[in-house]
């Protein structure tokens, strides 16, 4: 890869977080409604996604329930639970989503306890 191409893909990518700044930042985008950019799972995949809620998980883990957007593993939107330990950087973008996507449900299952919702 060029100098210019990795420069330009540096730009691209979310810039990485602590655990509370990833929650802050979540926190924000859901009370915003800003499209976030996740880089997600061991493989560190760019994810985009409309976060509606962030809560507890039937297993116990803190879990981020969105609407996926586009990146890997998509085909159009659908919904997605992100376990919050295998986020490693969010990103809020300039782009915003105007009410729930298709389907939302704040008490869906997946979500025992729901601690931020949209």
């Amino acid at each position: 890869m060029s100098r210019r191409a990795a420069d330009a893909n540096a730009r691209t990518r979310p810039r990485s977080s602590d655990p509370k700044e990833l929650v802050a930042r979540l926190v924000e985008a859901i009370d915003g409604r800003h499209e976030v950019r996740l880089l997600y799972g061991s493989a560190m995949s760019l994810r985009l996604a409309w976060p509606h809620a962030l809560g507890i998980s039937g297993a116990g883990n803190p879990t981020l329930l969105a609407w996926q957007t586009g990146g890997a593993r998509t085909a159009g939107g659908g919904w997605k639970h992100f376990n919050l330990a295998k986020i490693a950087a969010v990103e809020l973008s300039d782009a915003t989503f105007e009410g729930p996507a298709p389907g939302y449900n704040r008490d869906a299952p997946g979500l025992e306890q729901v601690l931020k919702a949209i």
